[in-house]
């Protein structure tokens, strides 16, 4: 891992605080925390996962103050349930990692926009994107929105795969644009329609 934490006044978080709040963040149902709170900690665990892939460092600007705020935030959090984790675990083990588009079931004319995405670790989470592809915003999901996001797709991981596409022409999978006519009649390039078959 690359991580060079920094802070302006000299008091930098420590690598083991970072990395205890990213872990706490996986752990903890965080449905209680404040949109502000979850997109800071949702941004941070992407940069903690940039770094495992990547030599360079990756920047991470944080007081000893705030991590010590975000540790203190996520223990008062009541943990995940295990059963639930597992019911997590089960639910987005069955799909291939992709994003997704599900309607509203009280407004099917607006679609919500889902990302499956699995670490290098294993562990899979359910994202929603709110924006637009290139500048997509990521909202972290508690594990109960995820199962039933999960859930939904699961009825037909393909259609709501397709049906990101054709929003977005963009694949579902890899996020190429969709130029090629074989790849625009399917919604996905070749190599990506593979995932689901």
């Amino acid at each position: 891992m690359s991580l060079r934490i920094i802070d302006e006044y000299g008091y930098p978080a420590t690598d083991k605080q970072v990395v205890f709040i990213d872990d706490l963040f996986a752990k903890r149902d965080t449905a209680t925390l404040t949109d502000t709170m979850r997109h800071t900690l949702t941004t941070l665990s992407e940069m903690i996962e940039r770094a495992a892939e990547t030599d360079k460092p990756i920047i991470i600007q944080m007081s000893r103050r705030d991590a010590s705020y975000y540790i203190d935030t996520l223990l008062r959090c009541r943990p995940i349930n295990s059963k639930k984790t597992d019911e997590l675990n089960a639910t987005l083990g069955q799909l291939p990692v992709s994003r997704y588009a599900l309607p509203r079931k009280n407004d099917p004319d607006v679609w919500d926009f889902f990302e499956l995405v699995e670490r290098k670790n294993g562990r899979r989470f359910m994202n929603r994107l709110l924006g637009s592809p290139g500048d997509w915003r990521r909202d972290y999901l508690c594990a109960e929105l995820q199962i039933a996001a999960a859930r939904a797709i699961a009825l037909d991981p393909r259609a709501s795969a397709v049906a990101y596409a054709k929003r977005h022409r963009r694949c579902a999978v890899c996020d190429a644009p969709l130029s090629h006519p074989t790849s625009i009649e399917f919604s996905m390039g070749p190599t990506c329609r593979k995932r689901f078959l």
